[in-house]
């Protein structure tokens, strides 16, 4: 008899702990690998070098729990040495786009950017693309990506 209360017992918890972690799990969406609320699927990194007057494409994945509202992105030109601060320095308005939310907020932007070629860029200077995504209640997300003239 006791065998079989402590057999029981042991079934039981075991059947518990299954039934409990798996109820804590999160619904999850396809998120086609996108760990990060703006991440950079091309380039893969956030620091490239590029000659004045191109033009690249950046391919940027956007996620989060909440609706995505809006997307932005601004630039910066300053030198290599310059303490960077998006919320103090000067930035010139790129683009800014407007979402519809889908059913698992996930959006893919492309949009083109040419580096500025004119006689006040350098080969020292560096021109920071900064990207902003808003979602519902007040979320604000940031990301730098670093251009380096070469």
């Amino acid at each position: 008899m006791k065998k079989t209360i402590i057999f029981f017992s042991v079934l039981i918890l075991g059947i518990s702990l299954v039934y409990f972690s798996n109820s804590c799990k999160k619904d999850t969406f396809p998120y086609d690998g996108v760990n990060e609320p703006i991440s950079f699927w091309w380039p893969d990194t956030n620091w490239i070098k590029l000659r004045e007057g191109d033009t690249i494409t950046p391919t940027i994945r956007l996620t989060t729990d909440r609706p995505i509202d809006s997307f932005s992105c601004m630039y910066n030109v300053s030198s290599k040495y310059h303490v960077f601060n998006p919320a103090l320095d000067l930035m010139s308005e790129v683009y800014t786009k407007r979402f519809y939310p889908d059913t698992n907020n996930l959006q893919t932007v492309e949009e083109p950017f040419q580096i500025p070629n004119d006689t006040t860029i350098v080969k020292t200077d560096v021109v920071r693309l900064v990207y902003t995504m808003y979602a519902r209640n007040n979320l604000t997300y940031q990301k730098i990506l670093r251009i380096d003239i070469k």
